[in-house]
């Protein structure tokens, strides 16, 4: 099933993708700057990036976009 904004307006539903996959690179890097242990959150967080990565990546070759 297809996002009726990936159908009505694919460039807003990848950037939008693309947007996104910082977040986990933000928790990551501000818990080693607080010095909390969570490895949990951090394999989550990792994991996270991950599939954002592979949504952008997917949605950027489908649709044929550059960033």
């Amino acid at each position: 099933m297809v996002s009726k904004l990936v159908s009505e307006d694919t460039f807003s539903a990848a950037y939008g993708v693309h947007n996104l996959s910082g977040g986990a690179n933000d928790c990551i890097s501000a818990m080693k700057a607080a010095n909390l242990q969570a490895p949990q959150i951090e394999t989550a967080n990792r994991e996270l990036q991950d599939f954002f990565d592979w949504g952008s990546e997917l949605t950027r070759t489908f649709f044929k976009f550059k960033y």
